[in-house]
């Protein structure tokens, strides 16, 4: 969607700037991304315990499969609280129990044949119950010798028959039903809702802590100790991102030493397919289709 939000959290070391002050590189990534393409933030990681280089490289590894899980987890999240919001209460009282359902292109020739379908049914006793956008609900009476007779047929035709019994009273204990099955439908929506909203919330604050420590470990990795970078997130939107990411690769592509390679003008050029694969396998940078390894420690992604 047009209005759609876009995040990109970066970090550089604080050599960006020429006295290697942490607010001067953080004003650099400002004045690179501009406020035409994105609002740039400070993002601040805590200061995590750095273990060796193998264990770094095992950890990049570990992070990269638990991102990937924490980002499923809250798109399926998500997909279930936009079905619940999506839902209509009035939908409940239409779910009663009928004589015929018949699919709702199917209604001319019902009314013109279910009399002759089989013996016995009682001319002009159909009854509009109830329709919704695929089916409209019957009610048929027939002779109780011929009711078999008469569901069979209505097989026949693809229309979907249920016993009705009669009871004394029926259509006020058939109406307490309905309300008793409304309330608890609501109270179960309700709880569902709420369920929704926090799984969604938590699984969110999850993935972003564990894509924090992502870019922690890659920043320690990437440029080395003692540790002396600036990490920012980046607001923006899927239209303007390719344009921040632009001018960021192009002021910051030195970062990637040989890993780039370049035109005569000394402008970097489409990235190594192969040496992203070997990045990405090792854990270090965003993953999946279409992702390209960064000069600099780069990760963007959305929250819908």
């Amino acid at each position: 969607m047009s209005d759609s939000t876009k995040y990109m959290l970066v970090s550089l070391p604080s050599s960006i700037s020429p006295t290697n002050d942490r607010e001067e590189a953080l004003t650099a990534l400002r004045s690179t991304v501009t406020t035409n393409n994105g609002v740039v933030a400070p993002f601040k990681i805590p200061e995590f315990k750095i273990g060796t280089l193998d264990a770094l490289v095992q950890q990049a590894d570990d992070l990269s499969k638990l991102e990937s899980a924490c980002q499923g987890v809250v798109a399926k999240v998500g997909e279930s609280l936009k079905s619940l919001l999506e839902g209509d209460e009035a939908k409940i009282a239409q779910q009663k129990t009928v004589n015929d359902i018949v699919p709702l292109n199917s209604k001319k020739e019902f009314l013109k044949s279910y009399e002759t379908v089989s013996p016995m049914v009682v001319p002009r006793s159909s009854v509009e119950v109830a329709q919704d956008d695929e089916y409209i609900l019957y009610t048929v009476t027939t002779f109780k010798k011929f009711s078999t007779e008469f569901q069979h047929k209505c097989r026949e035709m693809k229309w979907t028959p249920r016993d009705y019994k009669y009871v004394e009273g029926g259509k006020e204990e058939e109406r307490k039903e309905v309300e008793r099955v409304s309330r608890e439908e609501r109270k179960v929506w309700g709880e569902a809702l709420r369920l929704g909203r926090t799984g969604w919330s938590e699984a969110v604050m999850i993935w972003i802590h564990v894509l924090t420590l992502r870019v922690f470990v890659e920043t320690v990795l990437r440029y080395g100790l003692p540790l002396d970078y600036v990490c920012g997130l980046v607001k923006t939107t899927p239209k303007l991102a390719k344009k921040a990411k632009d001018a960021l690769d192009s002021t910051y592509s030195y970062l990637g030493g040989n890993a780039f390679g370049r035109d005569k003008k000394g402008r970097v050029t489409k990235d190594d397919s192969a040496l992203s694969s070997e990045i990405a396998a090792a854990g270090v940078g965003p993953s999946g289709e279409g992702a390209e390894y960064s000069a600099y420690v780069y990760y963007e992604f959305e929250i819908l």
